[in-house]
């Protein structure tokens, strides 16, 4: 279609398709390994790059502490990726 979904304005053809993928909310309940092998997963599809929809971490607590704790370990976590990470920040975040 020539035409954009939100606005009535002719889209301008891309150069090659455009590829991401989504991340969806980390928090409540959390599973061992999955959001290190979605990182991979990732890795290997190479999008051009990925957003995160949602909380990275549970926050909640006044422990600055405890805080910085959760953010290392996600930055551990999407440090071997390979590609730009968009996170759009939860209500923990």
């Amino acid at each position: 279609p020539s035409v954009g979904p939100l606005m009535p304005l002719p889209l301008k053809p891309a150069p090659k398709p455009l590829r991401f993928a989504i991340f969806s909310d980390n928090t409540g309940g959390h599973r061992p390994g999955i959001l290190e092998d979605a990182v991979a997963k990732a890795n290997l599809l190479s999008p051009d790059f990925i957003i995160g929809i949602g909380d990275l971490v549970e926050g909640g607590v006044d422990n600055l502490d405890a805080v910085r704790n959760e953010w290392q370990a996600i930055d551990a976590i999407f440090a071997p990726l390979n590609v730009p990470f968009v996170p759009i920040p939860g209500n923990h975040d």
